[in-house]
């Protein structure tokens, strides 16, 4: 009922157009509203005008919403939509009465028509206020909302994806940088963290910056999954490019590392709970176990670690460890059954001790087989990949 907004004061029709707009997220609609009460006389030209700057301040709240949860870029789009619009709807509020004269003076006496010319005119007065400043408001944003929100990859920034070698090199430093973050995470799947091995790391050494996130395990296991769309987004461009052979089969290979470092993440990240559940139960078997899995997995890094130390790793090298790694799961496999028949384990424990024990093992072969991708020529690698357990 329109009738309703006569005899209000000013910045309660500066209020009114701000919520309306706001809740039927139409400044348009609302200021279908405003005319409608304009040319029935329910309200002046004045407060038509209030409203209609309230109306604008209003829709700043759709922008701000949609940005909550985007990126830095959207977070700082909406920050200077705002910004312009407070300042903008600021000043025309403390100006309405001298901009309607002037409105007048030019000769529009029309109420309707006379509301249109100063919503116009308000504007057009804040975009001349705000053009010579873009850059000093650019400069403001840039420092508010910082890029590493934004973007996880290191190497890909800047790149172009249309020189297929410089996109494979960008890659395989990616690589590297995601394998680090993906060792890092698995170390801390364990609490506490598993310690790190002497030697250097099995890939090119890139300092992972996973551990930035402190003890927030599932952000940086959220991060990481980020990083590897930027990458296989980025390759995709690189891959519509005219590539050489062996260019392709290069990238082919550092997506399959990838592909297997990420998935060696998600196992161990699958089973933390288990592993918290065995560290917190009373029964002393269950405590054990946790032992034993901090030990093989402390042994698997200590080995990938070793191959990081010298010369490039080996088919051979890879093979032997491939063969290690199952027999630590074969013996602890052993282990558990030869428990459930002496029952010193319940029913209960079996199948998450049996399933944490092949979560452990399909996250060391995964790891080892993405580093494997990372180091081998192509037809060792297929070669690995043929070998029993690889897979």
């Amino acid at each position: 009922d329109i009738s309703r907004l006569a005899n209000y004061s000013a910045w309660q029709f500066l209020l009114f157009g701000t919520v309306v707009a706001a809740v039927i997220q139409s400044s348009s609609a609302t200021m279908m509203i405003t005319m409608t009460a304009l040319h029935a006389s329910v309200i002046d030209l004045p407060a038509a005008a209030a409203i209609a700057i309230g109306a604008d301040l209003g829709t700043t709240t759709t922008v701000l919403a949609g940005a909550i949860q985007g990126a830095a870029a959207k977070k700082r789009v909406a920050l200077a939509h705002f910004i312009f619009n407070i300042t903008n709807d600021g000043l025309a509020f403390l100006l309405r009465l001298p901009l309607l004269a002037l409105i007048a003076w030019i000769g529009i006496v029309d109420p309707l028509f006379a509301l249109v010319a100063f919503h116009s005119l308000f504007n057009l007065l804040g975009i001349a206020l705000f053009l010579p400043l873009t850059g000093l408001l650019a400069g403001f944003l840039e420092r508010r909302f910082q890029t590493d929100t934004e973007r996880e990859s290191q190497f890909l920034a800047g790149m172009t994806a249309d020189i297929g070698d410089a996109g494979v090199a960008a890659i395989t430093k990616e690589t590297s940088h995601l394998l680090a973050r993906v060792i890092d995470l698995n170390m801390r799947a364990f609490v506490p963290a598993l310690p790190t091995p002497p030697g250097r790391p099995p890939v090119a050494f890139v300092k992972s910056d996973s551990a930035k996130w402190g003890d927030r395990y599932d952000e940086a296991y959220r991060r990481t999954k980020k990083l590897e769309g930027e990458m296989l987004a980025f390759a995709i461009r690189v891959q519509a490019q005219p590539l050489e052979p062996a260019e392709s089969e290069r990238l082919q290979q550092l997506l399959n590392a990838v592909r297997h470092g990420v998935h060696s993440a998600k196992s161990l990240r699958d089973i933390r709970h288990n592993l918290a559940d065995f560290e917190d139960s009373p029964i002393a078997e269950l405590n054990r176990y946790v032992d034993h899995f901090r030990a093989v997995m402390t042994g698997f890094y200590g080995e990938l670690y070793r191959l990081g130390s010298g010369i490039a790793p080996t088919f051979r090298d890879f093979a032997e460890l491939l063969e290690r790694v199952h027999g630590w799961h074969d013996h602890l496999h052993s282990e558990v059954f030869d428990d459930i028949n002496s029952s010193r384990i319940g029913p209960g424990e079996i199948s998450s001790l049996l399933n944490v024990n092949r979560e452990i093992l399909n996250s060391n072969v995964a790891l080892l087989m993405a580093v494997q991708e990372f180091h081998l020529e192509p037809a060792e690698s297929m070669a690995i990949g043929q070998l029993p357990g690889a897979s």
